[in-house]
């Protein structure tokens, strides 16, 4: 990317890698959150280590964290909170991918992770 002069990147990672639990309803955080990490530490683990790998660099990266991914039409709508997890449970694909662009232009959004759900 610095060899091309690209400085925009945008990742989609896991609304779980939230911990801190801002922005997430309470079973969400208290319940799935640990359940899923339990059942997929390795990607998650990967996950973090991804972003942290983004952190040392100075790129104007954004980190997107949805939560479950639905293979369903996209509304056009999402909520999303910038160092919060995602407050709803899933969110279409296509939604994702909706934010994402939105998101490209969004100078508040660099050098942070962003919650996005439906």
């Amino acid at each position: 990317m610095a060899a091309t002069g690209v400085r925009r990147l945008l990742v989609v990672s896991a609304g779980p890698l939230n911990r801190t639990g801002t922005g997430q309803p309470f079973l969400s955080h208290r319940v799935f959150s640990p359940l899923l990490w339990a059942i997929l530490n390795e990607l998650y683990t990967d996950l973090e280590r991804m972003e942290a790998v983004l952190r040392g660099t100075d790129l104007d990266w954004t980190v997107v964290r949805p939560p479950r991914l639905l293979d369903k039409p996209g509304t056009g709508r999402y909520r999303h909170a910038v160092e919060a997890g995602p407050a709803g449970s899933s969110v279409p694909r296509a939604d994702v991918a909706r934010a994402m662009l939105d998101l490209v232009p969004d100078t508040t959004t660099y050098g942070r992770a962003v919650g996005v759900s439906s």
